[in-house]
């Protein structure tokens, strides 16, 4: 049976889960959290090191960045020409970040239109011109996400793939719900001294 590993980098801990693919389900294998001591990334490593003693952590991770270390907004482009639609939301993330757009890694994921399934969405895009709907985007400034990893690295955790807490939960909520649901609603997380809400409807997703 598969295992995967979540590594959760938040504002005041780190945090680990381990869950087991049973068919179409997962089961929570083990759970760990331990305090960050400071916030340099030499007390980022430490703190993950000693997260690997409460949880033995052998197979490539899934890191999830805290929102306050990233962007995340909803864009709608005005797009004519599929083969520029990267460049049009890169040019509406442009206006949402406080550096350059060079200096971000980013990732992007058109909104369904009105709950439609992801399917049905990929299909209509094959026949019809890009819509001028909604894309939710993650950003986040390169040189920051490199000294995370590279503090997992030191930590001597290898990296599968990159997330931000806030989408992941979304996505989370979305299995649960069925892919046929629209989502509406608000979600909650509580991380140390923040608090922060994720607002979500069919027209986008809204972080506070």
């Amino acid at each position: 049976m598969a295992v995967s590993v979540g590594l959760e980098l938040g504002t005041s801990s780190v945090r680990a889960v381990s869950l087991e693919q049973r068919g179409t389900r997962a089961r929570l294998v083990a759970s760990a959290q331990v305090p960050l001591a400071g916030d340099t990334a030499e007390d980022l490593t430490a703190s993950i090191k000693q997260l690997r003693k409460a949880l033995p952590i052998k197979q490539p991770v899934i890191v999830g960045i805290p929102t306050s270390s990233s962007v995340v907004t909803t864009v709608q482009p005005l797009i004519v020409n599929r083969k520029r639609a990267e460049l049009a939301i890169q040019f509406e993330l442009q206006q949402h970040l406080p550096y350059d757009v060079e200096q971000a890694v980013w990732h992007y994921q058109w909104f369904s239109a009105n709950g439609a399934t992801q399917a049905a969405a990929r299909r209509k895009a094959m026949t019809q011109s890009p819509p001028s709907r909604p894309a939710v985007v993650a950003a986040m400034k390169r040189s920051l996400l490199e000294e995370r990893l590279e503090a997992c690295r030191r930590a001597g955790i290898a990296i599968q793939a990159v997330g931000v807490a806030a989408v992941a939960s979304v996505n989370a909520w979305s299995v649960q719900l069925g892919a046929t649901d629209p989502l509406r609603g608000a979600l909650l997380h509580l991380d140390g001294s923040l608090l922060e809400w994720v607002v979500v409807a069919p027209s986008g997703v809204h972080v506070f």
